[in-house]
């Protein structure tokens, strides 16, 4: 039988484990509705896509292909 210190310690850290989730799940929730918010005001939706996606992929294979400029 494990001491209650260790089954407190072990409870504490699933808790605090399950609280981390709990915050990317509700980060990512939040981004997801307020997707849908701009969608549903009336956001073009072509803009959505080159301005946020496209940007962002191109900036990422810039980054990994490109070198940085030497000073």
């Amino acid at each position: 039988m494990k001491p209650r210190k260790a089954v407190e310690a072990q409870d504490f850290a699933a808790r605090k484990h399950l609280l981390e989730y709990d915050d990317v799940m509700n980060k990512q929730r939040l981004a997801v509705y307020g997707l849908r918010d701009q969608l549903l005001d009336g956001l073009d939706q072509k803009d959505l896509i080159l301005e946020d996606y496209v940007a962002d992929m191109l900036s990422e294979t810039m980054n990994q292909y490109l070198p940085e400029r030497a000073s």
